[in-house]
């Protein structure tokens, strides 16, 4: 039964991170992008709920390896939270939503305080009747204005290069909806990763924000032209829906509402 296996796969994991201090040993799905993005919003799409802090500049400090359990009995999703740089007042098993998207958010807002990246992943077992079985980690996005930050591309290559020795992981690239030239997440892997072939022969490629596209009136012929150029580059991009509020600097329940109603009309708009 697949819901038991993942179940298996969870613990499994588990005691490799948190008792063997080794890498996990099942298949995830690394997610790389430029800052703001839609990384953050990407995981909230795959499981359907809001739980990690999404702000103007780069919310997400640190990796956050989750493992989404396909579960009957989990009408209401129940999170399992850990990490060696987490508050062990917000860790904890069978968690709300509310409670695990404060213990992210509070985590990643003392990193911003200490002005800092960090290597150490934050843990997140999600189970629900909702998702799909599948693992992931999301990881900060790359400024790509050093003005509007500290410049954190080291910082990220070293969290890229460290999980993607791990076994059985594939990167996941989330493209910007603009031309191939101006992409710089291009740029950004394939100084990571030493070629542009080493990393996109095996990678999943996700233009997000593609709703923005839609908006842009161009012909047929513009339109073919504008993926002609990824394709020419072995870039074959997966077209996503992944809307964002205007305004994030919301109290958490405001916040968490919103960005919920966002995802469900995302949806509906992909369905229709």
């Amino acid at each position: 039964d697949e819901d038991d296996l993942l179940n298996f796969v969870a613990k499994v994991n588990k005691v490799y991170q948190e008792k063997l201090k080794r890498p996990a040993p099942f298949m995830t799905f690394v997610i790389c992008g430029m800052q703001s993005a839609g990384k953050s919003t990407i995981m909230e799409r795959f499981m359907g709920s809001v739980l990690n802090i999404i702000q103007e500049g780069t919310g997400t400090r640190c990796p956050l390896d989750t493992t989404c359990i396909h579960d009957e009995t989990a009408i209401e999703p129940k999170c399992d939270l850990s990490g060696d740089e987490l508050n062990p007042k917000r860790a904890g098993e069978k968690l709300s939503i509310q409670e695990t998207f404060v213990a992210i958010t509070e985590h990643n807002k003392k990193l911003a305080v200490e002005d800092r990246f960090s290597t150490k992943q934050l843990h997140l077992v999600y189970r629900s009747k909702d998702v799909q079985n599948m693992r992931f980690v999301d990881t900060p996005g790359i400024i790509s204005n050093k003005s509007t930050g500290k410049d954190n591309r080291e910082d990220i290559k070293v969290i890229l290069r460290d999980a993607m020795k791990k076994p059985n992981t594939k990167l996941c690239v989330l493209l910007e909806p603009k031309e191939f030239s101006t992409n710089p997440i291009v740029e950004f892997c394939d100084t990571t990763f030493s070629s542009r072939e080493k990393w996109t022969e095996d990678a999943i490629c996700l233009m997000t924000k593609f709703d923005k596209q839609l908006e842009d009136s161009r012909s047929g012929s513009k339109a073919n032209a504008f993926l002609t150029e990824f394709l020419d580059n072995k870039i074959n991009p997966h077209l996503v829906i992944t809307p964002t509020l205007d305004k994030e600097n919301l109290p958490h329940d405001e916040l968490m509402k919103k960005r919920l109603k966002l995802l469900q009309s995302a949806n509906s708009y992909e369905e229709e």
